[in-house]
């Protein structure tokens, strides 16, 4: 998962460098706990760098990994449900649009494809032990 997660920053943040994009956000009113804390995110969690999503790849990796890990099904659904409302979540609190979404989705598969291939390489390199 680390080694993902490694690939998965270092894409996205040469994406970012190179093509820096921006979310437009609407203009949230303090009425109640939900849209307070609304503006916090959007305080924190500055709408720079959004395609592809960082929110959506990682979440995508963990789904995947837990998926691919977990025994139980009923955790495996879990994670899988998880993974979806984080990406559904980031489009409805407008941290991401759809195309982001698409984004992440492609660079976080893209980090587990090249994770899995270096493993497999170094896993060839390694002396037998006896």
């Amino acid at each position: 998962m680390a080694i993902s997660w490694i690939i998965d920053a270092c894409i996205s943040n040469t994406i970012f460098l190179i093509f820096p994009t921006k979310m437009l956000r609407p203009t949230i009113e303090s009425t109640d706990f939900w849209s307070r804390w609304l503006q916090w995110t959007y305080r924190h969690d500055l709408p720079f760098n959004a395609w592809p999503s960082m929110h959506v790849s990682s979440a995508l990796i963990i789904g995947w990994l837990w998926w691919h890990n977990v025994s139980r099904v009923s955790l495996q659904v879990a994670g899988v449900i998880w993974m979806l409302a984080v990406m559904t979540s980031t489009v409805l609190v407008k941290q991401h649009s759809l195309l982001d979404i698409i984004g992440g989705i492609m660079v976080g598969l893209a980090s587990i494809w090249l994770a899995d291939r270096f493993l497999i390489t170094v896993g060839h390199n390694v002396p037998a032990q006896h």
